[in-house]
């Protein structure tokens, strides 16, 4: 989950009413975010979903996508699904 503070306290509040019971990793930026994606990406234990925020900090959510699919054509990986917001 990547967005800014206030965002990631709604999310987290929605994803523990939704019981969500898989591993959950939350940043506040699109650069941090682009950093764990690429660094699980080489691991077995690669994130199956991405839900970001449109407006984040350093790089927006169309930035982080244009990154991510970087990460995706340079390690060979299959894509992820992305869930898009933006409180805007």
């Amino acid at each position: 989950m990547a967005g800014d503070a206030a965002h990631n306290i709604l999310t987290r509040k929605a994803i523990k009413e939704l019981q969500v019971e898989n591993e959950v990793m939350y940043v506040t930026n699109g650069k941090q975010a682009i950093v764990d994606v690429a660094k699980r990406s080489i691991s077995s234990n690669q994130f199956s979903l991405v839900i970001v925020d449109l407006n984040m900090p350093i790089l927006n959510g169309m930035q982080f996508l244009e990154a991510l699919n970087e990460v995706y054509e340079s390690r060979n990986i299959l894509e992820m699904p992305e869930i898009l917001f933006t409180s805007a």
